[in-house]
């Protein structure tokens, strides 16, 4: 009942300005339709031995995305023992059609309970979503010696920002 259908593409270059300086440049982009596992159902404070045929997902569950990343890495030796490297990078994640419904909380067994045979359930839709991330990275690195210590010096700062899109999750009973 699952399935996995990937497009995948991932080009890279790099330009070697000098001996000592390049430019790496990386994209990605990826095209995934798919239907998640919704898990084992856990019946008796374990989960249930279910046959290998029997799919307890729904039919409407689906996963379809999108996803590209780019990036640009400067590089620079200065000397054998000194370099310094920066990158930025960017990715958008687009989540085109992306539903599940799936068990949230355990199956009411008891007779006596007025929920008795009741499932609880769980769901999210992510229609049309959209996740911008943009990450930037500097480090300088540095080996030196000391008297008899050697060292190994690291500067570098990071930046990350997301921005994302819309969602919508729930939780609903469904009777056993």
């Amino acid at each position: 009942f699952q399935f996995s259908d990937r497009k995948f593409l991932e080009p890279s270059l790099t330009w070697r300005i000098s001996d000592k300086t390049s430019v790496d440049l990386d994209f990605l982009y990826q095209n995934e339709a798919s239907r998640p596992d919704p898990g084992l159902p856990v019946i008796g404070g374990k989960p249930d031995a279910l046959p290998k045929n029997r799919w307890i997902g729904e039919p409407v569950d689906r996963f379809s995305t999108e996803y590209y990343a780019t990036s640009v890495t400067l590089k620079h030796q200065y000397t054998d023992d000194f370099k310094a490297a920066g990158r930025f990078a960017y990715t958008k994640d687009i989540g085109i059609d992306n539903f599940q419904i799936f068990p949230a909380g355990p199956l009411d067994e008891n007779p006596n309970s007025p929920t008795f045979g009741v499932l609880q359930r769980g769901y999210f839709n992510f229609p049309d979503s959209e996740r911008d991330s943009y990450f930037s990275t500097i480090n300088i690195t540095g080996k030196f010696k000391t008297a008899w210590l050697d060292h190994t010096l690291l500067i570098g700062g990071d930046y990350f920002n997301r921005n994302v899109g819309d969602s919508r999750t729930g939780v609903f009973t469904l009777p056993g």
